[in-house]
């Protein structure tokens, strides 16, 4: 977030919504137009997805801060079943008030009905930049990561691999004049391409595409939700077609704890 504190905004007003479908518009139209060829292609699997997570984040300052989260996700498919149990860290500061330096690490560990199970730890350093335009009714984000994914495999070597990730897209209130203000639900729209540096391995994705488009609350300073459906596309090797599509709901709940 920017390092202005958002308990100080107001409360907002409740009726200011004229205008907000004229915005909205062009951004569905977007997601219409990224959508298509990515769903219209032929693919060799379609899965289901739910994730579910919770995150608490505590401020050190105005400009730093750490977060946690806990989640869980599972598959609905007839080709896999697996479960994934994950958590992550990231320590984040501000250098400017729309520029963020962030550092952490994820850990997940997968349980496989029919293969053996993995664990993946997963270091990160990232800039995000965060632009509140052309008021705080809006909000363009734009993070980037680099990741070194270990993976663990019973019985086989490990394996480890560079990643390139940078996600651009924003936020927007409907109900308000401000993202600051509690009560306020807001859309969710944004672009992700992964992008292994390394050569192509065994246990995971080589590269992948997520389409996101979800609706948040912020209930309170404290209390946030997020409901987020992603359409995402994968390939195992750089050789491969994207020839994988998941459609995954994402349940997210967010408490800031001071």
């Amino acid at each position: 977030m920017n390092a202005v504190d958002e308990r100080s905004a107001g409360a907002g007003n409740a009726g200011a919504t004229r205008g907000v479908l004229s915005r909205l518009l062009p951004c569905l139209c977007l997601v219409a137009a990224l959508q298509a060829p990515v769903l219209a292609q032929d693919v060799d699997i379609t899965d289901g997805q739910f994730w579910t997570d919770a995150r608490a984040t505590y401020r050190f300052s105005g400009v730093t801060r750490l977060s946690g989260d806990v989640g869980v996700r599972t598959v609905f498919s007839d080709e896999q079943d697996w479960t994934r149990y994950n958590s992550r860290w990231r320590f984040s500061g501000h250098a400017l008030d729309w520029l963020q330096l962030t550092g952490g690490v994820f850990f997940d560990y997968t349980n496989w009905e029919n293969s053996p199970n993995t664990m993946e730890i997963r270091p990160t350093s990232g800039v995000r930049v965060l632009v509140y335009w052309p008021t705080r009714r809006f909000r363009l984000d734009s993070y980037t990561r680099l990741e070194y994914r270990f993976f663990f495999v019973s019985g086989q070597p490990d394996e480890k691999f560079w990643r390139f990730r940078t996600r651009l897209g924003g936020t927007v209130a409907i109900n308000r004049n401000t993202l600051l203000a509690d009560r306020t639900l807001f859309l969710i729209l944004d672009i992700e391409p992964f992008v292994s540096i390394d050569e192509a391995f065994t246990q995971e994705f080589a590269d992948q595409l997520r389409l996101r488009l979800g609706l948040g609350y912020r209930y309170s300073y404290n209390w946030r939700f997020e409901l987020v459906y992603t359409a995402q596309r994968s390939r195992i090797t750089r050789e491969d077609q994207f020839d994988i599509t998941d459609h995954i709901m994402r349940l997210r709940l967010k408490y800031f704890i001071n």
